[in-house]
């Protein structure tokens, strides 16, 4: 019997071998490459090639984990912020972890997104999608705290989480 390898390397940070590390750089210029500047704002903080390294926040890393036990299991997840930056960077991570691991997150089919910019009939045909319990696709619907409706109601997701860069543990 072989022993488990650690995923984690001493640094904490996830181990991959160099041809998947190859296949994330070379996705990631990509990625990047096709997202406009003013969509990536945040270069100017984050050290070159770390753009996508979800090791940065923690959050993200919850996240990740969250989402894909949620897949595994066919839950369907909610997730609230008040920061439209913060519902930005989730998609724009969705979009990496489709081109990087080939598992399709596509906007209206896989998620959805509600903020003070989506109109009443798709807020309520996003609704219907998601909460049809046939839909095993329709898994995540992102939505900014601030849209404000009334008669929201999601009854097809069994998992919530708020996500901002505000909330603390201690808080």
């Amino acid at each position: 019997i072989k022993p488990k390898r650690s995923l984690r390397s001493k640094n904490n940070s996830i181990n991959r071998s160099n041809s998947n590390d190859l296949t994330n750089k070379a996705a990631s210029k990509a990625f990047v490459a096709s997202t406009p500047s003013r969509d990536r704002w945040w270069t100017s903080i984050y050290p070159p090639n770390s753009e996508f390294d979800i090791n940065m926040s923690g959050k993200l890393v919850v996240l990740e984990k969250i989402l894909f036990e949620c897949k595994k299991i066919g839950d369907k997840l909610l997730i609230f912020s008040q920061s439209l930056f913060s519902l930005d960077l989730i998609e724009q991570y969705l979009r990496y972890v489709t081109l990087i691991r080939k598992d399709k997150w596509e906007k209206n089919i896989d998620y959805f997104r509600m903020d003070g910019s989506t109109d009443i009939r798709t807020r309520q045909e996003n609704v219907t999608t998601f909460n049809d319990h046939d839909n095993l696709r329709a898994r995540l619907f992102l939505i900014s705290t601030r849209a404000g409706g009334i008669g929201i109601n999601l009854i097809g997701a069994n998992r919530c989480i708020i996500f901002d860069a505000s909330v603390r543990k201690e808080q």
